[in-house]
């Protein structure tokens, strides 16, 4: 059974934004409530960054007790350092280190060579896990950066005690079918890959993070939570994604009915003739359940219901199970 962690970079990322900077108190009382939401991970801030943002991260570090806490720190020695001595005294604490992988960011910011930052990732990954077990890298403009280069650079971080491989997209560049043929392609060529978390965290600049964040899901996510989501309904979406199903929240399915919409009425005029076994597909596909668990329902193996999802796809002419569960909603609703 798969297991969704939430990562939550409020008090650092998040607070990168116009108007949203907080006082000491209020980056606790934050944390407080993250802690309460039941979120995995809290990303408390960039301890080498500044003496108030070591305090802070050092300050929340004690205040939650559930949550890992983790502090951002580029792959040097110093960062490391000061990034463990403000998480040590944390029941779960983790240090996330990054590095620039792209060809642009490693010519002209870095002046480094690939095998320059492949040593790089290597030395300081194993430094950070000197000082504790969990460590996470970040390949800075993953979604710039050659392939290849990538999965080596990520196959490096693993081999030196990397436990968790963030992908971002650092400048907002990606499309959704890059995003997605991306993750699959590291899911293919990361040496140890089984043996880690793979994270995406997806930025807004061209206004594509949803749409990317979707083309997660299609690759094999399973689940997707908008940021203004209450409490409520975010907990019961991750149980429901802990019995195998795909969520996907509800004002994400009306963005998505809507966009959608042109080019599911044309589908719904033509009605393409399903088989039996097909329309079964289908309405597990529309209540959000996996292969995995479509297979079980059905006693086929899931192989079978891989070859029933790609007719599936074909016949109804959508991209991806997300269309194909709008198409089934706005059948329902034409009958």
């Amino acid at each position: 059974m798969k297991r969704i962690k939430i990562f939550d970079t409020t008090l650092r990322d998040g607070e990168q934004s116009p108007g949203c900077s907080m006082n000491l108190t209020e980056k606790i009382e934050m944390a407080r409530q993250l802690e309460k939401l039941g979120v995995d991970v809290i990303e408390a801030g960039f301890a080498i960054a500044s003496p108030m943002d070591h305090k802070s991260v050092q300050a929340i570090s004690a205040a939650v007790t559930n949550c890992t806490v983790a502090s951002l720190a580029r792959c040097a020695k110093g960062d490391i350092d000061a990034a463990w001595d403000a998480v040590k005294e944390a029941n779960h604490p983790r240090i996330h280190v990054f590095l620039a992988t792209s060809d642009i960011h490693m010519e002209y910011k870095l002046k480094m060579t690939r095998e320059q930052v492949i040593d790089r990732i290597r030395e300081m990954v194993a430094y950070a896990k000197s000082y504790c077990d969990d460590i996470e890298f970040s390949a800075e403009d993953a979604s710039r950066s050659d392939w290849t280069f990538l999965a080596q650079c990520y196959s490096t971080a693993v081999a030196a005690g990397a436990t968790t491989l963030n992908v971002p997209d650092t400048v907002g560049y990606s499309t959704p079918q890059e995003m997605y043929d991306l993750i699959t392609y590291l899911r293919e060529n990361i040496e140890g890959v089984e043996h880690v978390d793979i994270s995406v965290h997806c930025h807004d600049d061209l206004g594509m993070a949803v749409a990317n964040t979707l083309a997660c899901i299609q690759a094999g996510a399973d689940g997707y939570f908008l940021k203004d989501m209450e409490p409520e309904e975010f907990l019961k979406s991750i149980r429901r994604a802990l019995e195998g199903q795909t969520v996907v929240d509800a004002s994400m399915l009306a963005f998505l009915t809507t966009t959608l919409r042109a080019k599911m009425s044309s589908t719904l005029e033509e009605r393409p003739t399903l088989t039996g076994r097909e329309a079964e597909v289908l309405d597990l596909i529309a209540k959000g359940c996996t292969n995995k668990v479509i297979a079980r329902r059905l006693d086929i193996t899931e192989g079978t219901v891989k070859g029933h999802v790609k007719h599936l796809l074909k016949k109804l002419g959508c991209r991806s199970r997300v269309e194909a569960a709008v198409w089934a909603a706005q059948q329902k609703t034409a009958e």
